[in-house]
């Protein structure tokens, strides 16, 4: 063998590794970005579901204080209701095609409720029997929107 085919048999070899392992890695690292995307997206699912159970809990708890006020004949202030149904939270992971088909039902009905509390606050329809009604209605939104899954 001669200098010229050992510099070859190297530069073949240098290349070879060079270009297998720049694939390999790129194989490797768009595997764990598909992974780390998905665990991503399935760790704001969850915080959006938290974070819209405790927007039903405060819209719950908000109603159950006009409720006494009504009750106890003293005035209510809707001030802050209104501010609370204005701000209802966003939820940019529920897609529905990474949810269930319940889960997507879920989320629908959810947003019903809500949709149905502000237009009854914005014609004034509030009263005892209406948040009454509500009551069962809020606590099974809330376990609804805590049993979204992703497919």
């Amino acid at each position: 063998m001669s200098t010229g085919d050992i510099i070859l048999s190297i530069v073949i070899g240098i290349g070879t590794g060079l270009i297998s392992g720049y694939v390999s890695g790129s194989l490797v690292t768009s595997k764990f970005n598909k992974k780390d995307k998905e665990l991503n997206w399935k760790k704001e699912l969850s915080e959006e579901i938290q974070q819209m159970v405790r927007y039903l809990d405060l819209v719950e708890l908000e109603l159950s204080f006009i409720k006494k006020q009504l009750l106890n004949g003293q005035t209510v202030d809707y001030t802050y209701l209104d501010r609370m149904l204005v701000d209802e939270p966003r939820m940019p992971s529920f897609k529905e095609d990474r949810l269930t088909e319940v889960s997507t039902k879920n989320i629908s009905s959810a947003r019903k409720l809500i949709k149905e509390i502000k237009n009854a606050n914005e014609s004034n329809e509030i009263d005892e029997q209406f948040i009454k009604k509500l009551d069962s209605r809020l606590i099974r939104a809330k376990i609804d929107v805590l049993s979204i899954e992703p497919k």
